[in-house]
């Protein structure tokens, strides 16, 4: 029983070993489906809220092991990274925002401004509201990997992967609720992948060689927002369209959450 048990936890770290080496070379790149933003403004100088979301949005990858970097992206919709997010008023009807980066997805910031409606100092059940708000940022990660069989710990493939994105939309929204608000959301950008190989020792070498990758995206989706004491929550249902460069044009639909703190 003691061989057996040796044997079995040989194996799984044999089979470990692999799996890293499998996925060290491979690029995600992750575009955001919800928002978790309402149409109204804080209203209050430095009021604000922070939220911790699972989000979901459509993933692609590509294996950089491979000696062609004109295939397509392998995409999925079951990824949900965590994530955080940042509102805080500027003045009483603009907000700024700020959505965190991951490795595989840039952040965003930007401004939100309400356009209609009362801000949600003031807003009271059955008030609409209706804003605008347009951001972006960038992301950059790096690809290390080693072939644990060759005798020498220098690696053998290097990677630099830079991601740009960029978002406009309208928000409108509806108090359901003194402490709930109901919305809806539109929002269009460009998500743009460029991943340099610095270094490749394998046979054909790829060193020297560029993948790139451009989408246009379409959001639109529909949420929820409660407010209790100083916590908040929010749960949305999205649509999302991508159409990745030498990828079909494809519609994912995700559902996402969020928890968080206000302050006014």
């Amino acid at each position: 029983m003691v061989i057996l048990a040796r044997m079995v936890k040989g194996s799984s770290l044999l089979f470990g070993l692999f799996f890293l080496a499998s996925c060290a070379n491979k690029v995600r790149v992750h575009t955001p489906a919800p928002l978790f933003m309402t149409a109204e403004a804080t209203g209050k100088s430095l009021g604000g809220e922070f939220l911790f979301s699972v989000m979901g949005g459509t993933e692609g990858s590509i294996d950089l092991d491979s000696d062609d970097l004109d295939g397509p992206l392998a995409l999925r919709n079951d990824v949900a990274p965590m994530n955080m997010h940042l509102g805080l008023g500027i003045v009483e009807k603009v907000d700024f925002y700020l959505r965190s980066s991951l490795a595989e997805s840039p952040g965003a910031l930007g401004l939100k401004w309400q356009l209609l409606g009362k801000t949600k100092q003031e807003a009271k059940k059955g008030d609409h509201a209706l804003a605008i708000f347009l951001g972006g940022g960038s992301a950059q990660s790096s690809r290390e990997s080693d072939d644990i069989f060759d005798g020498d710990s220098d690696s053998d493939f290097e990677a630099e992967a830079d991601q740009t994105l960029r978002e406009i939309g309208v928000i409108y929204s509806y108090r359901t609720g003194e402490t709930s608000v109901t919305y809806s959301s539109f929002r269009v950008g460009t998500h743009d992948l460029e991943v340099d190989i610095t270094k490749d020792n394998s046979t054909p070498s790829l060193e020297g060689e560029t993948y790139e990758a451009k989408t246009t995206f379409v959001n639109a989706s529909i949420g929820i927002k409660r407010y209790w004491k100083s916590k908040t929550a929010s749960l949305e249902l999205a649509a999302q369209n991508t159409n990745w460069s030498n990828n079909d044009s494809t519609t994912f639909a995700f559902i996402s959450g969020a928890l968080g703190w206000y302050w006014d």
